[in-house]
C-alpha cells in the first residue's frame, strides 16, 4: 500500500511519536498525522541530521557525533548521547530505539546506547552496511540495500540473523531507504535504483 508522503527530495529519516509520523525531507522536518493525511506542524530540520528515531517520549535525531534528544514536539533538545569514536569519513547511516537502547549503525558497526545514560555498547559487526532500524516492540528490525532483516541484540549471536532465518526481500534494490513501524505495520520511504523516488 503506498502512502503520500508531504515535501520533496530524499527522505532523510522517518519516526513515529504519539500518533505523529516525523519526516525528514529536502530542509524540512514535518509533523505528519497519518490518519487525516496532513502535516499538522513543520519546522526547519535539525542541524547535521542524518536519521531519525522515536520511543514513547522523545524524538531521536541522528547526526555525525551524537544523538539529539528531542521532546515530543520536536522544539526543545533535552540532552544528547555522544557516539563513540569513529573515522569522519565513515557516516553513522540508521538509528532506531528498542526497549531502554537507542541503537546507532556506523557502517557494518552496530552500537546500543543507554537512552538515559548515554553508555555505549558494541555488538558484533554486520557483513553490510544497515540504512535504517526500527522497532515492533518486541523486535528490532533493520533494512540495507536489498532486504529487511530481524537485528538479533542478545546472546551469543548478537547483531546478524540467525542460521536458518530468510528475511523479506525488497521488490528490487534501493539505493537508499528510511522506515518506521506504525503500530504493526511498517512505514517505508525507498530511493529506487531505477530513479522511481519515494
Amino acid at each position: 500500500e503506498s502512502v503520500a508522503l508531504p515535501g520533496e527530495g530524499p527522505v532523510r529519516g522517518i519516526a513515529h511519536l504519539n500518533g505523529v509520523v516525523w519526516l525528514a525531507r529536502g530542509d524540512v522536518l514535518f509533523a505528519y498525522d497519518p490518519v487525516q493525511a496532513k502535516v499538522v506542524r513543520q519546522r526547519v530540520l535539525p542541524e547535521g541530521l542524518l536519521g531519525l528515531s522515536a520511543d514513547a517520549q522523545f524524538l531521536y535525531v541522528l547526526s555525525q557525533d551524537a544523538v539529539q534528544v528531542f521532546g515530543a514536539t520536536a522544539e526543545e533538545k533535552v540532552r544528547e548521547l555522544a557516539l563513540p569514536f569513529h573515522e569522519k569519513r565513515t557516516l553513522p547511516t540508521a538509528i532506531g530505539c528498542h526497549g531502554d537502547s537507542v541503537y546507532v549503525a556506523i557502517g557494518r558497526r552496530l552500537v546500543a546506547l543507554d537512552a538515559k545514560s548515554g553508555a555505549a555498547r558494541e555488538l558484533p559487526r554486520w557483513s553490510t552496511a544497515l540504512q535504517w532500524l526500527g522497532s515492533d516492540g518486541k523486535v528490532l528490525w533493520g533494512g540495507g540495500t536489498g532486504d529487511i532483516r530481524r537485528v538479533v541484540i542478545t546472546g551469543a549471536q548478537d547483531g546478524e540473523p540467525q542460521d536458518g532465518e530468510h528475511p523479506p526481500s525488497l521488490p528490487m534494490p534501493v539505493m537508499r531507504s528510511s522506515a518506521t513501524f506504525v503500530g504493526s505495520r511498517l512505514l517505508c520511504a525507498f530511493d529506487w535504483v531505477d530513479g522511481r523516488g519515494v
